[in-house]
């Protein structure tokens, strides 16, 4: 009976310890902030199940490479799957529009790469402040980083006198120019990790000073 136990403790031991250790390196970057990889690679380790950041004299069961660009229209989303001994059992990409596609389109690509499953955040509708000297000559605005990459999408823009705070992400003071709101690399790295949650943007409300 103690045999029998002992060698069943030893399995429970060996299946816990391969289902608790998944590597994530860190995200590579083409065409963006590289701001965006650590931001991607904290959003991975603390949303996907027994991840951890990856350290290269630890042993896992399994690594994940993160990879991210932009290619001038969308972001491009890579996964690479390796083995304990760093052979690439898989590669998956996707395209996501803009900033407010990026978590659905990880969630997604993680159930292609292996049926693995990132926590669940649901849609979250906020308002976008932002503050400016320059008055506002179109109805519509897109968001856009330093890179050119786009953050979000064209979406109606409100004139107001005072700060709002309730169901409202201040961004602070940006840069218009022709329809494009820019955004400094702080200011768009805050913003790309809010999107990362999943919270959507309903319209931009702009604050001249």
């Amino acid at each position: 009976m103690k045999i029998w136990f002992s060698i069943f403790l030893f399995f429970l031991f060996i299946s816990k310890s391969y289902s608790s250790s998944i590597g994530i390196q860190d995200t590579q970057t083409s065409n963006v902030l590289p701001e965006y990889g650590k931001v991607l690679t904290d959003f991975i380790v603390q949303n996907l199940d027994n991840a951890d950041y990856y350290i290269s004299t630890k042993e896992y069961s399994l690594i994940i490479k993160p990879f991210i660009s932009w290619i001038g229209t969308d972001y491009n989303l890579c996964l690479e799957l390796l083995s304990s001994t760093k052979y690439t059992l898989k590669i998956t990409c996707m395209l996501a529009e803009n900033g407010e596609y990026l978590y659905p389109t990880l969630l997604k690509l993680f159930e292609k790469l292996g049926n693995f499953t990132l926590k669940e955040k649901k849609e979250k509708y906020i308002n976008l402040l932002i503050k400016t000297k320059t008055t506002p000559k179109y109805n519509q605005y897109k968001v856009e980083s330093q890179k050119g990459d786009i953050l979000v999408y064209y979406k109606d823009v409100v004139l107001v006198n005072s700060t709002q705070k309730n169901n409202t992400k201040d961004i602070g003071k940006v840069i218009i120019g022709l329809n494009s709101i820019y955004l400094n690399k702080e200011q768009a790295k805050i913003l790309f990790k809010f999107l990362l949650e999943n919270y959507k943007i309903k319209q931009i409300l702009i604050k001249k000073y």
